[in-house]
């Protein structure tokens, strides 16, 4: 099943962290591109919210849908966004639970009175689903000679309290006193206001909101964090160093360890099969797939956002 191992042609948060975390798990899921066969229910609902978030956004900010009518629609591509993906009892994200979600987020949040804003541009269309691809800077791919791009996709670019944001949405099981704490420095948000500071567009920040989906229950909450301009120079800095790095790795073909903390992270390491075999390349075939991700291509029949060069993307 194993295809030829090849240096990605782009780079995103998730290939970065993978990487800083285990080069290891890295080397499998973005050089070998390796996934579990059985899908993650957290991963298939939390696309299915997203795109139900997507959707309803749309249809109201862009097509001027009353907000029932907007709320239909963004139902309707959550239900088929999650497919026939059968979710355990154990966990409450079946696809009934996920537009009941949907439903309270939006009565939290009435697209009408909501104090954050989508962000419209010269030409009038409101920042959703905001997809770029920009080439990091002294960074060159290894195989094609090309610059290697980072991209990313977040939900939308915010007014708020008379300033830009980008916004990002999360669902999770629980909105403890430490979910907040978590978004201070993530690679990922930082990395998004990075991307639109090059197209021109001023944000001071992000806005995460997060719902937490229980059995009987909605929680919601609503994080600011600013990204003032040394904390996004830091950032592009290491993030340079982590592409050179992995490049140097790829190149020598050996891919370090962590062995410790990163292999329990969010319940398991995927990898934790083969990294506990003594020839782990014969348990390929029985648990994993190859995945061809490409951050850059939700849906390529449903994506109506183009990737805009920055002299054509949005301006303040």
């Amino acid at each position: 099943m194993l295809i030829q191992p090849a240096f990605p042609k782009i780079i995103d948060a998730t290939s970065r962290r993978d990487y800083v975390s285990c080069p290891q798990k890295f080397f499998r899921s973005t050089i070998q591109k390796l996934a579990l066969k059985e899908l993650s229910t957290h991963l298939v609902a939390g696309g299915a919210y997203a795109r139900g978030l997507e959707v309803t956004r749309k249809a109201y900010y862009g097509k001027g849908l009353p907000a029932d009518d907007a709320l239909n629609k963004g139902i309707e591509a959550l239900w088929i966004a999650y497919g026939n993906h059968e979710c355990p009892e154990k966990i409450n994200k079946n696809p009934l639970r996920m537009v009941q979600a949907l439903v309270d987020y939006f009565e939290e949040y009435p697209m009408k009175t909501d104090p954050m804003q989508p962000y419209r541009g010269a030409d009038g269309e409101p920042a959703i689903e905001w997809t770029f691809a920009l080439p990091i800077p002294g960074c060159i791919h290894p195989d094609t000679g090309l610059p290697i791009p980072y991209a990313g996709r977040f939900d939308m670019i915010g007014e708020f309290c008379a300033n830009l944001y980008v916004v990002d949405e999360k669902t999770t099981t629980s909105l403890g006193p430490s979910w907040p704490n978590q978004w201070k420095l993530r690679s990922q948000l930082t990395g998004y206001c990075w991307a639109a500071q090059q197209y021109g567009i001023p944000v001071a920040g992000a806005i995460i909101r997060g719902i937490s989906i229980l059995k009987t229950k909605f929680g919601h909450a609503q994080v600011l964090c600013q990204r003032p301009e040394w904390m996004i120079s830091r950032w592009l800095l290491q993030l340079q160093t982590d592409v050179k790095n992995m490049i140097q790795d790829y190149k020598q073909d050996k891919w370090s360890f962590n062995l410790d903390e990163a292999c329990n992270q969010y319940g398991e390491c995927p990898f934790m099969t083969l990294c506990e075999s003594g020839n782990p390349d014969k348990w390929i075939d029985q648990y994993y797939r190859v995945r061809d991700w490409d951050p850059l291509k939700k849906n390529p029949e449903e994506d109506e956002q183009a990737i805009l060069p920055p002299e054509r993307a949005f301006h303040a």
